[in-house]
């Protein structure tokens, strides 16, 4: 037997546990108490609230809470993207143009 080796699952191989996107126990029984209540799902609720705030005649009007439930939804549809790093040269001879918006006195 090679020095260091002691058997198990090789690099990146899982063996037992849960699957990957299982809740566990308690957010199972989390769930489900919300929703003996009567009350939606979470993200249901949460989409609801989205479209309510976007009616422009509604006393439930509100575009900033309604782009806050879209981004808080979004996180469970698309993944996060990570920032990247340039760290090479960029050779180029073209002037880099900065417009400013013009400032009201």
């Amino acid at each position: 037997m090679p020095v260091g080796s002691r058997g198990g699952s090789a690099k990146g191989e899982r063996r037992g546990g849960r699957k990957k996107g299982t809740p566990n126990k308690k957010t199972d029984e989390l769930l489900d108490m919300i929703l003996a209540t009567g009350c939606p799902h979470p993200l249901e609720g949460l989409a609801t609230i989205a479209v309510q705030a976007m009616v422009k005649d509604s006393e439930d009007y509100n575009p900033t809470l309604a782009k806050d439930c879209h981004k808080e939804l979004a996180q469970y549809i698309a993944p996060k993207r990570k920032a990247i790093e340039h760290s090479g040269v960029v050779d180029t001879n073209e002037p880099i143009v900065l417009v400013l918006p013009k400032l009201d006195d």
